[in-house]
């Protein structure tokens, strides 16, 4: 930050990952973290998710703010795990796919393309990454093929 206020900023380090069937897919790690359906101007976290494998499901969309989760997921895919994803000094993680409904409606996607990707990204998002004047802010991201 080479100012001399504080730079304040929210955002994501997208990850799209390639798959037979988004409906096949699941994240595995998430199980007690504090959850939103959909982003907006503020983290709710008045969720906490219980389940071992969160599912993408062909709906209308899914997308899902994991707030102060841990540093490492595992995508599955067909019940076999296939990535292991990790962040390091991003606090949140972000599913999401568009569905059926939004993905049909995309130019960018083909009629049905929505089905053979999902979206698992490390996100600063919850809160924002305030950085001192005169400091640095670094982040990063891996994945790991199983």
């Amino acid at each position: 930050n080479n100012d001399e206020s504080p730079l304040e900023f929210t955002g994501c380090l997208h990850s799209y990952w390639r798959c037979n069937s988004s409906e096949k897919c699941a994240v595995e790690g998430l199980r007690g973290c504090k959850f939103d359906r959909g982003i907006g101007d503020s983290f709710r976290g008045d969720a906490v998710e219980e389940q071992a494998l969160v599912q993408f499901v062909d709906a209308k969309e899914t997308q899902l703010l994991f707030a102060d989760a841990g540093d490492a997921v595992t995508l599955v895919e067909d019940g076999r795990p296939r990535l292991r994803i990790t962040k390091s000094n991003v606090p949140d993680w972000v599913l999401w796919n568009t569905g059926a409904e939004n993905g049909s409606g995309l130019k960018d996607l083909r009629e049905g393309e929505y089905k053979t990707y999902v979206c698992v990204e490390p996100t600063f998002a919850s809160k924002p990454v305030r950085v001192a004047p005169g400091a640095v802010w670094i982040a990063s991201h891996e994945a790991r093929v199983l």
